[in-house]
């Protein structure tokens, strides 16, 4: 098992700080429990929470020095082993922080790339989850081995093996990268002509999109009438999956059901996932599916139509909602 493989396997409960740059209020209090959730999702252990406002971002650790300094004393205190930031932090800030509060930090993308790494079942799943983690990790090979130097040169040896181990492990993951990049152009063909096959048939084709954990797979379930994988937790559904539906008046038609979105999904992932998301791009109707007892389904409406305008899916019928009426 790699260092990259590390930074993204299950800490087992770890106790876990979870510190947001916003106050808990209004709007901040939904972003919060969600991010709370996507934590305990990535199996960590949230045991204490900090929320330090940040009115303009620190270059070197995002938060100002003094919210940094409560961080690291809440941590010994706790001993927490975590700090679960809900920001995207810089490599640079990502070093100097785990340096200043002497915990693992994992950022937003980090725990997103965490919980996706756990639930990748299939071929395509796993290749599209480990490419996203390799490009996030590739940047962040420095701060993983600048320990590595300093313990080298208090022993007298003539400091540099750290670098030429993050030369050699870049080396490694350009490569590793390169391949995944093929193997995924491979998978996509297949896809491709899988998703051509079915509009070759007459069916109408409906895909389901929706903000993670609205109840996609279990309205497909309902539908199909056939056991889905149902889960109450975020990204339960990482692959796509297709049902012929036969209503009652004997219509029938292709009902697909896809991966859910998050507010500030990593780029990376949502790059590597572009088959994927071309499943529901492609088909005659989109199906969005919004869970109107969530506490702001509006924004969780907003962020899935604009994940799939960046995907332009122009020749989508949308279902409208009520929200700004």
């Amino acid at each position: 098992m790699t260092f990259v493989d590390n930074f993204f396997t299950p800490r087992g409960q770890a106790p876990t700080l979870v510190v947001a740059p916003y106050a808990r209020s209004d709007k901040g209090a939904y972003r919060f429990d969600e991010f709370v959730s996507l934590c305990e999702a990535a199996e960590l252990k949230p045991v204490a929470i900090d929320t330090a406002v940040v009115r303009e971002i620190h270059p070197a650790t995002y938060f100002r020095a003094g919210a940094v300094e409560r961080f690291a004393e809440t941590i010994k205190h706790l001993g927490a082993t975590v700090l679960a930031a809900d920001v995207d932090l810089s490599p640079a800030q990502h070093r100097q922080l785990e340096k200043a509060v002497s915990a693992t930090v994992l950022d937003r993308s980090a725990i997103i790339l965490t919980i996706f790494g756990r639930r990748a079942s299939s071929r395509a799943g796993k290749l599209q989850v480990e490419l996203a983690q390799s490009e996030y990790i590739m940047p962040r090979l420095v701060g993983l081995w600048q320990h590595f130097d300093r313990e080298r040169a208090v022993r007298g040896v003539r400091g540099g093996a750290g670098e030429k181990q993050i030369e050699i492990d870049r080396r490694l993951i350009g490569q590793r990268i390169s391949k995944l990049k093929r193997e995924l152009t491979d998978v996509e063909r297949t896809q491709a002509l899988h998703r051509h096959k079915r509009r070759r048939s007459s069916l109408l084709q409906v895909g389901i999109v929706g903000y993670t954990n609205v109840g996609k797979s279990t309205l497909l379930q309902e539908f199909s009438r056939r056991s889905v994988f149902v889960r109450d937790m975020p990204f339960a559904t990482l692959d796509t999956l297709t049902r012929k539906i036969v209503l009652a008046d004997g219509v029938d038609f292709l009902l697909t059901d896809t991966v859910g979105f998050v507010q500030d999904l990593p780029h990376t992932l949502v790059a590597a996932f572009k088959g994927t998301l071309a499943e529901a791009a492609e088909t005659d109707v989109l199906l969005h599916v919004i869970d109107v007892s969530a506490p702001e389904p509006e924004t969780q409406a907003h962020v899935t139509n604009a994940v799939l305008k960046e995907f332009e899916t122009g020749n989508i019928q949308k279902v409208h909602n009520e929200f700004n009426k």
